[in-house]
């Protein structure tokens, strides 16, 4: 699952034209051919930043909460909630603006960078706690198995009761903030899509 981040009035001075190309021939064109399709698209898109944004939940999540808290004045309840959906909610320009021109000014002046490195720290403690609940959950695993006496792999779908409650339990103490990281770099390109889309869907 993605957010697809769509421009609503995109700057494009020089009125250039998006590549299309036909999917349902894609399967028929040479390596060649898909290669300098790709090539055109990524040029017309660093061209036209304001176009098109992307980013999977994990990335996005962290990145519109930055947003709202940093750089939100202007999005209300319902911009900031339905930025967490893709029912295609629509940012207006203005406040598209003013997000790229707040973000930009939180990374220019560090602010983001600083973020970055205390929320990675937690991040990464997340993860080294997750690779311990992983173990156990190994070890589970094999208990089963022997329980069992199954040679191959038995989903904990399957596992006996106690042995159920136990994975259900040791799923319950995961920390799932291991996956979603926050990086500088994408409140940039973010930045520089809002500045360039002439307000934006959330897609």
């Amino acid at each position: 699952m993605g957010f697809d981040l769509y421009g609503i009035k995109p700057h494009n001075p020089d009125n250039l034209v998006k590549p299309e190309i036909d999917y349902d021939i894609w399967k028929t064109l040479s390596e060649e051919e898909q290669q300098k399709h790709w090539d055109a698209d990524t040029e017309y898109h660093n061209a036209v930043p304001g176009e098109y944004f992307r980013n999977n939940c994990w990335w996005w999540r962290p990145l519109w909460d930055y947003t709202c808290q940093h750089a939100g004045e202007l999005l209300n309840d319902k911009d900031k909630e339905y930025g967490h959906s893709n029912d295609f909610h629509a940012i207006s320009s203005k406040k598209a603006n003013y997000i790229g021109i707040k973000l930009l000014d939180l990374v220019n002046s560090g602010h983001a960078k600083e973020y970055e490195e205390e929320y990675m720290k937690d991040y990464n403690i997340a993860k080294e706690h997750n690779k311990e609940i992983e173990k156990a959950c190994e070890i589970l695993h094999e208990i089963v198995k022997a329980k069992l006496e199954s040679e191959t792999s038995v989903a904990p779908i399957n596992y006996p009761e106690k042995e159920k409650a136990d994975w259900d339990e040791l799923q319950g103490q995961k920390n799932w903030s291991s996956s979603y990281p926050f990086d500088t770099d994408n409140v940039k390109e973010f930045s520089h899509f809002c500045l360039e889309s002439g307000g934006f869907k959330i897609g």
